[in-house]
């Protein structure tokens, strides 16, 4: 395994160790008390989360409606090494085999995709965003992340 890839897995396991392991959280919400999200020019900004080297910002494209698809704008900062795929869904509690909807890149660390909403939107539910990475290590947005709907 080249040098790189040591230090970026070592700095996974650090993250998700500090974490409480992965799906933890450990990101800031703007009604959390943390970061306030960045606007954005794809309509409603859901939050950015630091990830080991870089950090993940997702936007909506319209309102979200129960039952209907919704497209959302996955901006990864400073993507090296570049994810081989990102995946997305909605979801409340973590599930690792839940597999996720592939987003289509569309310039060099800017990606999307369309997810559909389920009816009705439960109670916490939120944007799930999965990177996976060429020497295979992957890096998850943690439950509190990208809230759709909080209590």
């Amino acid at each position: 395994m080249r040098l790189s890839h040591r230090i970026l897995t070592a700095l996974l396991l650090a993250t998700l160790i500090g974490c409480g392991g992965p799906g933890a959280g450990g990101g800031a919400t703007a009604g959390s008390g943390g970061t306030t999200p960045p606007p954005s020019d794809h309509g409603q900004a859901l939050g950015t989360r630091a990830v080991p080297g870089s950090t993940v910002t997702v936007a909506s494209d319209g309102p979200l409606q129960a039952g209907a698809a919704a497209r959302f704008h996955l901006s990864v900062s400073t993507p090296v090494p570049v994810p081989l795929e990102v995946r997305a869904w909605i979801g409340g509690a973590y599930d690792p085999a839940i597999v996720g909807i592939q987003a289509t890149p569309v310039a060099i660390g800017t990606y999307d995709v369309t997810v559909p909403i389920p009816s009705p939107i439960p109670i916490d539910s939120h944007v799930w965003v999965r990177m996976v990475f060429a020497d295979g290590s992957v890096i998850e947005t943690g439950r509190e992340d990208f809230m759709l709907v909080q209590r």
